[in-house]
């Protein structure tokens, strides 16, 4: 709840905290790891009005508050994720699904301190191979 707090002290009304938290536990129902686009289309199910640009910017407070972690390909928008526990992905390169790699664990040989990591696996996805 601190961070959920955190996130939403730039944003000064009621409404705007309460849309963070109706897109917060959109995407904490989802495992798709929708991009912006996608959030805004499903937020607009219950916020009918929301714009693309305050979407946005929940998703950046998200993001910097570390209760969603964003997800940036090579291969298109960046794409988001509620579970922040430490994970890799899976980028099928046909049919562009995303799909989660658990668990991944880190073993590096340096003297500082790791705090997070960013792990994208690309290949053909079982479902496509079978086509």
């Amino acid at each position: 709840m601190e961070k959920l707090k955190a996130a939403s002290k730039n944003i000064l009304r009621r409404r705007d905290c309460d849309r963070l938290l109706i897109l917060l536990e959109l995407l904490r129902a989802r495992h798709d790891h929708p991009d912006a686009q996608t959030c805004h289309r499903l937020i607009q199910k219950e916020v009918p009005n929301i714009g693309l640009s305050t979407v946005y910017r929940h998703l950046a407070a998200l993001v910097d508050n570390g209760l969603i972690n964003e997800i940036k390909t090579d291969d298109g928008p960046a794409r988001y994720d509620a579970a922040v526990q430490s994970h890799g992905h899976f980028m099928c390169t046909a049919c562009g699904r995303l799909t989660d790699l658990m668990p991944i664990t880190v073993k590096a040989d340096y003297p500082g301190q790791i705090r997070s990591f960013v792990f994208l696996a690309k290949g053909t996805c079982h479902a496509c191979l079978k086509k």
